[in-house]
């Protein structure tokens, strides 16, 4: 079990914008705020775990208060760190924080009564070992743009003075791209070529097929195959919520364009991680949750199983963290079936 420490630095600028995304999160996100809030995780892994140790202070009080009575209570080990900084004078949050800092060097036997457990995130793997899930790769670029590449997605970047350009070789990417007008951002795909100054758009690559679904802008397409990118002409122009598919197996490359409704959007884009809160929630209802959001299932075996309850923050593509949990505290062990499915047995 890793202990942790107060550090008396002030907060930083990201801690900050942490923060303030734990209060906004608290009171709950907008449509709008939750597309904002997920670019901001995604652009380092420095926001995520700066994150993840507000909601942890946020939550510290209520735990010290009795106000979450769900047993195994615990936070996402690939989440936590060590270090746990005090939040800057002045702030509300900070006072709340304040007195749970106090709270803890008081009444030490509390934290043994909650039986918080703190996880490394580089612990080792589950029991099975062949229960290993491979996490979505984010991947930030050097003009401050981002890429979500979904499990097995390959990328060339080639970056010059003049342009920015990623060739997709394989799989499935999320482009977030930051706006520069005099260096434009180019993606090509099987001979298929997209154009976009600052936009957010993802790109699948099917065996016979490109697909593009655009989620922010305006990106141009042009799916002839062309030496020099620069001189682009004849663009199909796709904007928000529009999805764009070109059959690779034609002898012309025409692109389809069809609008697309909110749901279907979010389920195209179910993929890509985003930041879940469990509190007291069946694990049969976690386990629905992480199966609509990875091509791993898992299934639970055990009618006992489905009592557990878990208050508990994860990545919703995190399922070796969530594995290690159910081991570590809830005497749940998991199998790698022949199939691919991981299943959930009560080993009690």
């Amino acid at each position: 079990m890793k202990k942790f420490r107060f550090d008396s630095e002030a907060w930083s600028a990201v801690e900050q914008a942490a923060s303030d995304w734990v209060t906004k999160a608290d009171r709950g996100l907008s449509r709008e705020e939750q597309k904002e809030f997920d670019r901001w995780l995604a652009q380092s892994k420095a926001h995520e775990k700066a994150y993840a140790e507000q909601k942890w202070n946020w939550e510290e009080l209520d735990r010290l208060a009795g106000l979450q009575t769900a047993y195994g209570s615990s936070e996402d080990p690939d989440l936590l760190i060590e270090n746990r900084p005090t939040p800057a004078r002045g702030s509300w949050f900070g006072s709340r924080f304040a007195m749970v800092a106090c709270a803890a060097l008081m009444a030490g036997a509390v934290f043994a009564w909650i039986g918080l457990q703190i996880f490394d995130g580089d612990a080792g793997q589950s029991r099975n070992e062949n229960v290993i899930v491979d996490r979505i790769q984010t991947r930030d670029l050097e003009d401050g743009s981002t890429l979500q590449l979904n499990r097995g997605a390959e990328v060339e970047i080639a970056y010059s003075e003049s342009r920015r350009a990623v060739r997709l070789r394989k799989g499935e990417v999320n482009f977030i791209v930051e706006k520069d007008p005099d260096r434009p951002f180019f993606v090509e795909v099987a001979g298929v070529h997209l154009r976009a100054v600052g936009t957010e758009f993802n790109v699948r690559l099917h065996s016979n097929e490109v697909e593009m679904i655009v989620t922010e802008g305006t990106v141009a397409v042009q799916p002839s195959g062309i030496e020099n990118m620069d001189s682009i002409s004849n663009e199909a122009f796709i904007e928000v919520n529009q999805r764009v598919k070109v059959d690779l197996s034609s002898d012309e490359l025409v692109p389809l364009i069809e609008s697309i409704s909110e749901e279907t959007l979010a389920q195209e884009l179910i993929w890509q991680p985003v930041l879940i809160d469990f509190e007291n929630v069946p694990l049969s209802e976690i386990v629905d949750e992480f199966n609509r959001r990875n091509p791993v299932q898992m299934v639970i075996v055990d009618a006992s199983v489905n009592e557990a309850r878990l208050s508990s923050m994860f990545w919703s593509d995190n399922i070796n963290g969530l594995i290690r949990l159910l081991e570590s505290n809830f005497e749940i062990k998991a199998e790698w079936g022949e199939d691919g499915t991981i299943y959930l047995f009560n080993n009690s």
